[in-house]
């Protein structure tokens, strides 16, 4: 069995491994998306989005509770989604973000579903689904940059 190893031999010196993990993951994203491994860069993507949206949140104080108040540990995507909606209901890039995973779910549901679409449909749909993750992966990443000094101000302010 093949086991991909990742392509850089050495880390770049000086940055924090999360920095690392997050190149390695925007290499993948390229890579896969070159070899028509849509799922893979759209699987990515929304770890990407993920991370960057729990990161803002936490560090805003949100709290994520279950029905009987206890708290949730790994937040679903679509309730991230749904947080920051309510926190920045102006921001156009919540909807953005929605949108796509509607999009991701067709995209990753597809696959196995027998004569709902063809082969080559799905794959340009999950290529189009892999196009706009980037792009958003990328919108949500320089959001949360932007918002990081605002947070040390005031922790407590969206």
């Amino acid at each position: 069995m093949a086991v991909r190893i990742s392509k850089r031999k050495v880390n770049i010196e000086g940055k924090t491994e999360r920095y690392n993990q997050y190149l390695e993951a925007w290499e993948r994203i390229k890579e896969a998306s070159k070899k028509g491994f849509y799922l893979e860069a759209i699987t990515i993507q929304e770890s990407i989005m993920n991370d960057r949206l729990i990161s803002h949140l936490k560090g805003i104080k949100e709290e994520f509770l279950d029905d009987k108040g206890k708290q949730i540990k790994k937040p679903r995507f679509g309730l991230l989604i749904g947080r920051a909606k309510l926190k920045y209901p102006t921001e156009k890039l919540f909807r953005d973000m929605e949108a796509w995973s509607q999009q991701r779910n067709k995209a990753i549901h597809r696959i196995v579903r027998i004569g709902v679409v063809s082969i080559d449909d799905f794959l340009e749909e999950a290529k189009a689904c892999a196009e706009n993750g980037e792009k958003l992966a990328r919108e949500v990443s320089r959001w949360h940059s932007k918002q990081k000094p605002k947070l040390k101000k005031n922790p407590l302010a969206p």
